[in-house]
């Protein structure tokens, strides 16, 4: 495996103090992006924008990856006035093309509605959504929450994933805390089971061997929605069992999904239902549930 693709791997699986050091000195500016970005998911604002800065003379042959990398640094820990400071100075620079002109625009509307969205709810407001028995209300608070420290909000999510009705519901304030690297062990009722998990060490859902059968599905489906079917079923699949690993054979897994979308798009799903497979009938089950 080239070193790129091994720092890709590392990246998706969340293993960012590894990602640094594997990335070590060089000069690649492909490289330089991703260690920005492993700093930032490290929450080491400093060194995230420090090392866009120092290599600002190369990075910016990429001036519009520049820009937006540097954005979404500054926004990810809720500097509005930092992203409009480094917007400013790229603006300063000698004119380079009218897309980039356009995206200058684009990332100062971007900014303004970030900063409209984190002043839209208060604090209280949030934990009062929270705390309803109401699904959208609670998916809105969630959709909010990482724009702040979500420390603030700890003992409303635990109570979710405890005892929240619904079990997608209690999975999506799991993977909120993993996809921010929470690093306090939680409870999370699983289908019954009380299991305490730490959520930054929680793998992704989806990986290297299923982008490739996405790629190989692309090539042999005429269906243009198949492959999003395919992600969406395998990621709920994944949702049913988070945060444990799947035990179904990957490959059998991956055949059923498809047969499943196959049956969907012609209208005829209804006729798995007398399935003797047990892994479809457990996917159509999972599917019912979300």
């Amino acid at each position: 495996m080239d070193l790129k693709r091994e720092i890709a791997k590392l990246f998706d699986e969340k293993k960012y103090d590894q990602v640094i050091l594997k990335i070590n000195d060089s000069k690649d500016k492909d490289l330089l992006f991703i260690k920005a970005m492993a700093y930032a998911f490290l929450n080491d604002y400093d060194k995230a924008i420090s090392t866009l800065k120092d290599n600002e003379e190369l990075l910016n042959k990429d001036l519009v990856k520049l820009i937006d990398t540097h954005i979404n640094i500054c926004l990810y820990f809720n500097n509005v006035n930092d992203a409009l400071l480094a917007l400013q100075h790229y603006e300063e620079y000698p004119y380079i093309s009218q897309e980039v002109e356009e995206k200058y625009a684009e990332y100062k509307k971007e900014i303004l509605e970030f900063n409209k969205r984190k002043q839209s709810l208060s604090v209280e407001e949030i934990k009062q959504l929270l705390t309803s028995n109401n699904d959208a209300k609670i998916e809105k608070a969630l959709s909010i929450l990482p724009m702040y420290r979500l420390e603030i909000f700890a003992s409303y999510l635990q109570d979710i994933m405890l005892n929240y009705k619904k079990e997608s519901i209690r999975t999506l304030v799991l993977i909120l805390l993993s996809e921010n690297k929470y690093a306090e062990k939680v409870d999370f009722n699983w289908h019954g089971e009380i299991i305490s998990v730490i959520p930054k060490d929680i793998p992704t859902l989806l990986n290297d061997d299923t982008y490739m059968y996405c790629i190989n599905l692309a090539k042999k489906s005429k269906e243009a929605q198949f492959i999003d079917l395919f992600n969406n079923i395998l990621t709920l699949y994944g949702l049913y069992y988070y945060p444990k690993k799947i035990s179904a054979d990957k490959n059998l897994l991956y055949e059923d999904i498809c047969l499943i979308i196959d049956k969907m798009l012609s209208n005829s799903v209804d006729n798995l239902k007398d399935s003797d497979d047990k892994l479809i009938k457990e996917i159509l089950m999972i599917l019912s549930k979300f």
